[in-house]
Order: structure tokens, then sequence, then C-alpha cells
């Protein structure tokens, strides 16, 4: 029984969005056709099936209306999108259409079981979609919210707050411990992970020797968005890339994005011809591959310079011991896209915790994917390597805080030309 048990979480830091990721519901599009195909087959066993069939429609309908839309994610309104979906339909309101659904799903999940298919249908994760949909108009941790990945267009109810259910879970066992080298600040995971929750933290200090790590902040360049478009602003970014890949052995640089990884690559792609560039594709099924590559050049002899996303497939729970890694470098603060759906994160965290809520809503998990891109190169007590913060932001009082102490006190902040010096002086 859990309440026998003792819970031990590792790489802890994930466990806000796993939880929330755990609880979100997304319906696409080749789900709703599926769907319809699923239960227009069962027409002649149940009368219900055809009103639904209406429903699937003006579902349809309503993701079509929202393809016109020129944002890539935004949130939509659940009291419009009730309305659409049962206009024109035998239906009053939404719980009608849910009652029914319910009924179909079961119908079609015990018809699947006897024909030895256990996996979920479409009309199941259809019905779970308007089933909290319907939760999220009284619950604010729930946002609706559509995102377009062309050619395709998605419905999610998507949970931005993890706390009910990590306390609940928590609670059920006889304790819980929870373990990450990037839980910094503590009271800020507290707080988001469990509320109001009485929880015990120990932060160690870092026990790798200081002699085998310089930790540097550029104090003059930036990605805000105010500045992405600066020319010198850009040139030193670039200068700073340049400096870096002079360091011998493997290293990597981080970006916030894949749309400033691609400026930089193309930027760079002459200046760093010689050295092996090896950029993460976007596509995880080539992910793999190129990986191998940029890990198999120091048994041949040869390094090279991978540039990668911070927060992507390159940057979280990989060791790269030895002379896998040499340095690594996070440019800008990678924080999440800002948009309509960021700003009502915000602004709920603002309401459940104050002035504190955007830095745990926003600046935190930033924090988290540069502290884990620089974490990739000291694995074991033997490794060496240059940790590098590409951002003036993070010299910042409130993000510098935010920073795990070890980071904070060894870390010097440089300019482009003074970069340059301590890179060549590093061995």
């Amino acid at each position: 029984e859990p309440a026998d048990a003792m819970l031990l979480i590792d790489e802890a830091h994930n466990c806000g969005e796993v939880m929330t990721g755990i609880m979100n519901v997304v319906v696409g599009e080749q789900v709703l056709a599926q769907a319809d195909r699923e239960i227009a087959a069962i027409r002649r066993h149940l009368k219900s099936a055809a009103a639904i069939g209406q429903i699937i429609s003006n579902i349809a309908l309503f993701m079509q209306g929202l393809k016109n839309s020129h944002e890539t994610e935004d949130w939509f309104d659940p009291a419009i999108f009730d309305r659409m979906v049962v206009r024109g339909s035998l239906y009053k309101d939404m719980a009608e259409v849910v009652e029914d659904l319910m009924k179909i799903s079961e119908y079609i999940r015990e018809k699947n079981m006897m024909a030895g298919e256990y996996s979920m249908s479409a009309t199941e994760m259809l019905t779970a979609f308007l089933v909290r949909i319907s939760c999220s108009s009284t619950d604010p941790g729930y946002l609706t919210v559509y995102r377009k990945e062309e050619p395709d267009i998605f419905l999610e109810v998507r949970s931005i707050d993890p706390s009910d259910r990590l306390r609940d879970l928590a609670l059920s066992h006889h304790c819980t411990v929870l373990i990450s080298g990037t839980l910094a600040p503590l009271e800020s995971y507290q707080r988001y992970f469990f509320g109001d929750l009485p929880v015990t933290g120990c932060s160690l200090p870092n026990t790798f020797p200081k002699k085998n790590r310089m930790v540097l902040c550029a104090g003059d360049i930036t990605t805000a968005f105010s500045m992405r478009e600066n020319r010198e602003n850009s040139a030193r970014v670039a200068q700073y890339i340049q400096h870096f890949a002079r360091l011998k052995g493997n290293i990597a640089v981080y970006f916030p994005s894949y749309q400033i990884l691609d400026t930089y690559a193309r930027l760079l792609a002459a200046p760093l011809a010689s050295r092996n560039l090896i950029i993460e594709p976007k596509d995880a099924r080539d992910a793999g591959e190129a990986l191998t590559t940029f890990l198999s050049l120091p048994s041949r002899g040869k390094s090279g310079i991978l540039f990668a996303v911070a927060g992507g497939k390159w940057s979280e729970g990989l060791d790269y011991r030895g002379e896998l890694l040499s340095g690594a470098m996070v440019i800008g603060l990678p924080l999440a896209p800002y948009n309509q759906v960021r700003k009502m994160t915000i602004d709920y965290f603002r309401h459940k915790f104050g002035p504190d809520g955007e830095f745990i809503s926003y600046t935190l998990p930033a924090l988290n994917r540069a502290e884990q891109a620089i974490g990739r190169v000291l694995r074991t007590p033997e490794d060496r390597g240059i940790l590098v913060l590409g951002e003036k932001r993070f010299l910042e009082p409130r993000v510098k805080a935010g920073l795990p102490g070890w980071i904070r006190e060894e870390m010097v902040e440089c300019t482009a030309e003074s970069f340059g010096e301590v890179v060549k002086r590093w061995k």
C-alpha cells in the first residue's frame, strides 16, 4: 500500500511539468476524424451515434475557424466552444453531449476489449476532452488552448498548476523524497509543487573540485526580444560563440529556441566550417544518429561543436562524461514564448503567490533549462570544463538569486573581449 511505502523521485525538477502533462487532454483533427469513423460504425446499434456525429462536425468547424488566426498558440473561450458545438444539434447543452458520449465510449471500449484491443479509442479521447473542458470553466488551474502545427490544429485543456495532484501523491505515501541537482531556489519549488504543505528542504553544496570548472556570465549580450534585431548585439553573440569554439574538445552551445539556433547556425556556418558543427534536428527521429556522431568524435581523435536547444532533446538527462564534453554555453535566458496563454498562466500564479508568481511560473523554468544544459559538462568529480551563461539578465538581482549557490559564488562577469582571453588561458 502507498501508505506503507517511501516514494523517492529523482530528477524532481521535472515533477511540475510531468504532473501537468499527465492532466492535459488534447484532441487533434486526426483523433476527431477517427472518432467520427468509430461512431459511424455503430449507428445501427446506438441511436445517439447519429446525433454525436453532428457534434463532431461542429467541433471540426470550430477548429477550422481557428486556423484563420495569426497566432500559433492562444486561448479559446470554452463558453463560445460549448455554444458552437451544440448549435443545430439535438442537444441543449454540453452536459447532455458528454452523457451520451460516455455511453458510446463504454460501448466501443467493451467491443474493442472483446476483440483483444486494449488501447484507448479516439472516442474515449474525445470524451475525456469534453469532460475536462466542462470542468475547466470552474477551475482556473486549467486553460483551454489551441495550437497550430501546420497543417494540423489541436485543442487542449491544459493543466497549469501541479500542486493539488503532487500534494495528494505525497500525502498518500509514508514519506516522499524529491532529489535533483537543480532544485534552486528550494523555497520556490516547495511552493510551486506543494503550496502551503509543510516541506523539509535540504540543500547540499557542490562537492566537485572548484579547480576543474570555470563559471562565466556575459554582461554585454542578450536574446531579449527588443534586442534580437540589434546588429551590434548579434555580432557580440557571434563573437562569444567563435571564442568559445576555440576551446579544445567537444563543446555545446544551447539556444532558447530553434529559430535563434538557426539564425546563428547560418551566420557562423563559414567561421565554424572546420569545427565539425552538429545541429540538433527538430525531428526526434533524426536526433539519435546526429548525437551519436558528435559523441564518437573524441574516440577518433577529433572534436566538434554542438548547437542545441535549452530544454530540448540534447540538454537534459544525458551524461557527457570525460572527453565527451569540455564546455557548455547557454545563449540567452531560455524563457518560454510570451503569448496570451503565458500571460494568463502568469496572472494565475500572481494571484496565488503574489509578486513571486511570475518568477515561479515563468523565470524559474528558464533557469532550470539553463542549469540543466550547462550541467551536462560536469558529471563526475574528474570532469573539467567551462560553463558559460551567455546573457546579461543572469546578472540581474532577482534572476541571479534564483541560481544555485555555487554558481552565484563562482560566476565571473565578462565581456566579449575579456571572454576571448579567458578561453585562451583555460587548460
